[in-house]
């Protein structure tokens, strides 16, 4: 099991409702990685349906690769991700497809997580924390 601490995750002392969104984020993100050495990870695209099908995930990886880029100092939770940073996207993805960019955004070392007082995590720019404002924008 990944180290919580090491992961950038908080204190194994946290509140126990950020405790249990930690729980829940490694085994999510130790589901991920085991589905995608099986390769069992499969599109959900369905060639009938071609015009409102969800983005490639490796699409919204992109888009959030570029939204830090243009704003290197943001900071939201994965329901503010997928309402703003991704809200121009066209058709919109999936919630299960921006769970799983972001999942393997963390595991790439490309995003860092907070667990921030409440017990949800947010998600940033690895090192921008530092520097994040104190108050995210966070849904």
């Amino acid at each position: 099991m990944p180290d919580v601490a090491a992961a950038g995750l908080g204190s194994p002392t946290a509140h126990p409702a950020a405790q249990h969104d930690r729980k829940s984020l490694i085994r999510r993100s130790a589901a991920l990685e085991r589905a995608l050495q099986g390769g069992a990870i499969v599109s959900s695209e369905r060639a009938d349906d071609m015009d409102t099908q969800s983005p490639p995930v490796a699409q919204i990886e992109q888009l959030i690769r570029h939204y830090l880029q243009a704003h290197p100092h943001a900071i939201d939770t994965e329901r503010g991700i997928d309402e703003w940073w991704l809200r121009d996207l066209h058709p919109h993805p999936a919630p299960h497809d921006v769970a799983t960019a972001i999942a393997r955004l963390v595991a790439a070392g490309e995003l860092a997580s907070l667990a921030l007082p409440d017990g949800r995590i947010a998600f940033h720019a690895p090192g921008s924390s530092d520097s994040a404002p104190s108050g995210p924008h966070c849904h």
